[in-house]
């Protein structure tokens, strides 16, 4: 077995930069009662999918009219409610 010294008392040189081509980036929108952009990225053979949804929801969407109720859910669900513990609704839910 050969035997090699290391001296671990430095952080390594880095080596060269790699090229690296990125792929197209192709954008297409959904039908449907929402909001949706598809975005496509092909790279290398492997059929691999990645996604990542984000959804407008809570305090941020209420109206005037239903202010603070985005909060109380959020509140009834982390700590429960009279009627039901925070798990039963998780349950329920």
């Amino acid at each position: 077995m050969r035997e090699t010294t290391l001296d671990r008392t430095r952080a390594p040189e880095p080596g060269e930069v790699r090229p690296f081509d990125f792929p197209a980036v192709v954008r297409s929108r959904l039908n449907g009662p929402a909001t949706a952009e598809l975005l496509i990225a092909g790279h290398g053979d492997l059929p691999l999918v990645t996604a990542e949804v984000l959804v407008e929801g809570g305090a941020a969407v209420e109206g005037s009219e239903e202010a603070g109720v985005a909060r109380l859910t959020s509140a009834a669900l982390e700590a429960g409610t009279e009627v039901r513990d925070e798990e039963d609704l998780a349950w329920e839910l």
